[in-house]
């Protein structure tokens, strides 16, 4: 079905927000987004599939398919292009914040099903009034094209330890505030221990791996030991 969609692949706090909204600036037309439940449309407050021909978006969700939803839906003027290709945000997966390794070490299948993966906010008129939030995915064949966008690493855990620390600010977590500020000091901190943290398994992690033939995340692990917050630069 047009528009053809094209991922843009990135890490999170990598400016992808910032570069969708350059193209809508750019080009005029609306970008697509695999997390229809954070772009609600502004009236509705639902997502709005980006394929608003309303049988094709019925054929995609018999075949248990859902998605893209629009980025922007219900805000400014713009139109769906009906040629070339859409931008289509994904982080796809194995990027947890706080995380054992078994959470974000994945297959090459896993990490190319989580890229068309994401979420969606509903009404069914025959079960329900009342707005339902549901994970959704769809057929990674669809997509024509990728765009990786790629943010300096060192930058993107800073920039993830500021998002981390508004969450503190936000709930109030009092305790952690206490222990870390926004300085540097507080970063290596903050780092340091969240490497203490997840140390025991990650080691366990990389034998289980050495015994099945594997001594490439023992060796990694050694070599990082002292780099802060290096979980993210394997992600």
């Amino acid at each position: 079905p047009y528009p053809r969609l094209a991922w843009l692949l990135s890490f999170p706090n990598s400016g992808t927000s910032y570069t969708m909204k350059l193209i809508e600036t750019a080009t005029g037309h609306h970008v697509a987004s695999n997390y229809g439940d954070h772009n609600l449309h502004k009236v509705t407050k639902l997502s709005e599939p980006f394929f608003e021909n309303e049988k094709v978006f019925n054929d995609m969700r018999q075949r248990g398919s859902i998605g893209p939803f629009i980025a922007d839906a219900g805000g400014k003027k713009m139109t769906r292009t009906d040629s070339g290709y859409v931008i289509t945000k994904t982080h796809c997966g194995g990027y947890c914040f706080k995380c054992a390794p078994k959470k974000y070490t994945l297959t090459d299948s896993e990490f190319i099903l989580k890229c068309a993966s994401g979420g969606w906010v509903y009404k069914d008129d025959f079960k329900s009034v009342e707005p339902i939030t549901a994970k959704t995915v769809y057929d990674p064949k669809i997509i024509q094209r990728s765009v990786h966008l790629i943010r300096s690493p060192y930058d993107n855990m800073v920039s993830r330890y500021h998002l981390e620390h508004n969450h503190m600010e936000r709930f109030d977590r009092q305790k952690d505030l206490a222990k870390y500020d926004r300085e540097r000091a507080g970063f290596r901190k903050f780092c340091k221990d969240l490497n203490k943290q997840y140390d025991t398994e990650e080691q366990e992690f990389a034998l289980a791996a050495k015994k099945n033939g594997n001594d490439k995340l023992k060796k990694a692990l050694d070599i990082v030991k002292d780099v802060p917050c290096y979980e993210d630069l394997f992600k």
